[in-house]
């Protein structure tokens, strides 16, 4: 089972916090939404070995033990327990990336050199997200752990034009020409951890940071899943990536507030993902219409403009 999944889960104590995201996995594998309160009143199953394998605090055992005693009836050997059910979801997930043609000989270069450098590099944000959702990515973002000036020397070595107008922000534009005479391009950043912001567009400073860093300072949670290269394995660092894909919702990283503070620009990228098919979450939609009017504000028009080209265009 992935490692990360693993450990967020050891983290859900908290009932509601259960039934919101692990209820989700569930529901793409079994036909049963857990959502009966009164199944957290029953502890008089014993506990399964396998489920002990998880280490998930007691609380949360019991509960998803009685879950599975529910779903297989009484004194059955769980042959198909939580563990292999969520494992299994998420699997079927990662086979839709590595399944995923990247049609572009250009790309597929990038990744494999990434692949080949770095284990612990990883597409990044859209990409993974319209590939979870069955459409075409348009751009391939990658995130990388090896050093600024490494993935330079990697990439100019191999024939890539790099540009570094954004290394302030550890962020390089990698570029070849296409066999059809046209030039391709792929962002690649080092992990990122983001100092304060006074302009309400960019941070004052970046520094290196952890992937669960780099997942905190992205907008939205469907934006904030990672696929490793190497492993093939996909990470949502947040724990709620994952099932906000599933179930077409929209809701900023962490704080709302917080999120929309730092780039006022996302209130109206918000929107412009509920114009794609996505449903709000009800404290993300409310940030954004508090602080729409000074959104308008203190954006660029251009800025804003471009959001609703990409709305009605």
């Amino acid at each position: 089972m992935n490692e990360h999944l693993k450990r967020v889960l050891t983290e859900r104590v908290n009932t509601s916090l259960y039934q919101s995201s692990v209820a989700t996995h569930l529901n793409g594998v079994l036909p049963l939404k857990y959502d009966d309160p009164s199944l957290s009143d029953r502890y008089d199953h014993p506990w399964h070995p396998i489920l002990w394998d998880l280490k998930l605090p007691d609380e949360l055992l019991v509960e998803v033990e009685d879950l599975c005693n529910i779903m297989m009836g009484d004194g059955h050997p769980l042959k198909s327990t939580f563990a292999n059910m969520v494992a299994d979801n998420i699997h079927a997930l990662e086979k839709r990336v590595t399944g995923h043609t990247i049609w572009c000989p250009v790309v597929r270069e990038v990744w494999t050199l990434l692949k080949d450098e770095d284990p612990e590099s990883t597409l990044v944000g859209g990409a993974v997200r319209d590939i979870l959702m069955d459409n075409s990515p348009k751009d391939y973002d990658f995130a990388s752990a090896l050093s600024y000036d490494k993935l330079v020397e990697i990439f100019e070595e191999n024939g890539f034009t790099v540009k570094e107008r954004g290394k302030q922000f550890l962020v390089m534009i990698v570029s070849k020409e296409h066999e059809d005479g046209y030039s391709v391009e792929c962002e690649i950043a080092n992990y990122r951890k983001d100092g304060t912001y006074t302009d309400g567009r960019r941070p004052d400073e970046v520094s290196i940071g952890t992937i669960e860093e780099d997942a905190k300072r992205r907008d939205f949670t469907v934006n904030a899943l990672y696929f490793n290269l190497r492993r093939q394995e996909l990470i949502d660092p947040t724990a709620y990536g994952i099932q906000h894909i599933q179930e077409k919702k929209l809701s900023f990283v962490g704080s709302a507030k917080a999120r929309i503070q730092e780039d006022s620009l996302r209130v109206f990228r918000f929107y412009r993902f509920l114009s794609r098919g996505f449903n709000p979450d009800k404290k993300s939609l409310g940030a954004c219409r508090n602080h729409f009017e000074v959104a308008m504000k203190e954006t660029a028009p251009e800025r804003v403009r471009a959001e609703i080209e990409k709305i009605v265009l």
